[in-house]
């Protein structure tokens, strides 16, 4: 039993380091502002924390669960919603969505509608589809409705924060329900049986127990040991190329192309004659006038979005470089 019991001790402290990596795989450098302290978990945790483990159940490698800050010096930017390539349900949900963009709220950064949010994603869950990971706590402000307004509410979560409503946590290991059973030396023997051969049938047969639930203790434990170590050996693999599941990437503008409301100048030209330049054949000399310009006023308004990304277009029409406009040379 003595040598059955070390091999568990060091089963369990292999499993142990094994899970010391996904324990740690969530984390963030982002830092909220005093003012929205009341956005703190129980825990201790940010929203950006939380978001870092909310979108864990849908990674490979947990270790890619990182919620980068914004930075203080460009107030215009935002996280990056889902891309076409690599959305998943821990991100396309309203609670993720609520916990990411109160990330971007505490750090003084603007909010992403949720038409924008969920544009590509396949499947948008109102709701949290996944298990919650264990580790964290999710306030109950996250399951606030935030598709009728279509943006999260940070002054509706305040008042529901301040109801003291409980918090959604993963959900808990079952407790023990195997009974503990107690030997006791009974009063008499049997007749015709001594005293000791009693006794000695019943710790014969705690002897028995202790070392089946040893052996399937021992192979549980293997078995357990040899599926995180497979998992481990993957994860590290996995980590020699980019992460490309899920980043938040705060240098990269995430809300869809929407065309520009600026008016576009369209210059129009004058066509082209297939008769040659003849000195002597008016009709063939180029126009003395100066070049007409059409100018046409074009606006598209954009539908569903509330914020708009803009973008600089050049004006269609313009000649190339080097492009000839004068009259043509004898």
């Amino acid at each position: 039993m003595t040598s059955s019991m070390r091999q568990l001790a060091f089963l369990f402290a292999f499993i142990a380091t094994l899970l010391l990596d996904e324990v740690r795989a969530q984390r963030t450098d982002a830092q909220c502002l005093s003012q929205y302290d009341w956005m703190t978990n129980s825990r201790g945790q940010n929203p950006c924390l939380v978001s870092a483990y909310l979108v864990t159940p849908c990674l490979t490698d947990p270790a890619a669960a990182i919620v980068q800050p914004l930075p203080p010096d460009s107030p215009g930017d935002y996280y990056r919603p889902p891309q076409p390539a690599s959305a998943t349900a821990c991100q396309c949900n309203t609670v993720f969505y609520s916990m990411l963009q109160a990330c971007s709220k505490c750090q003084a950064h603007p909010i992403v509608p949720w038409s924008t949010w969920e544009f590509n994603c396949t499947t948008p869950y109102s709701g949290y589809p996944e298990t919650i990971p264990s580790g964290t706590n999710v306030p109950s402000w996250a399951y606030l409705d935030v598709i009728r307004a279509d943006a999260f509410n940070d002054t509706a979560a305040k008042a529901n924060h301040d109801e003291g409503l409980p918090e959604s946590t993963s959900p808990s290991s079952p407790e023990s329900t195997g009974s503990t059973s107690t030997s006791t030396s009974p009063t008499s023997a049997p007749t015709g049986a001594p005293a000791a051969a009693v006794r000695k049938v019943s710790h014969a047969g705690a002897i028995a127990g202790g070392v089946v639930g040893g052996i399937v203790g021992l192979a549980i434990a293997a078995a357990l040991a040899l599926f995180l170590w497979r998992r481990h050996q993957r994860r590290h693999a996995l980590r020699a190329a980019p992460a490309s599941n899920f980043i938040l990437d705060h240098d990269e503008k995430g809300f869809p192309d929407i065309p520009s409301t600026t008016p576009v100048s369209h210059s129009v030209g004058f066509p082209v004659s297939n008769k040659l330049y003849d000195p002597n054949d008016p009709t063939t000399f180029p126009p003395t006038e100066p070049e007409a310009t059409l100018t046409s006023t074009t606006a598209v308004a954009s539908t569903n979005q509330s914020m708009i990304y803009s973008r600089s277009d050049s004006p269609f029409g313009r000649p190339s470089p080097g492009q000839y406009r004068g009259a043509p040379e004898l």
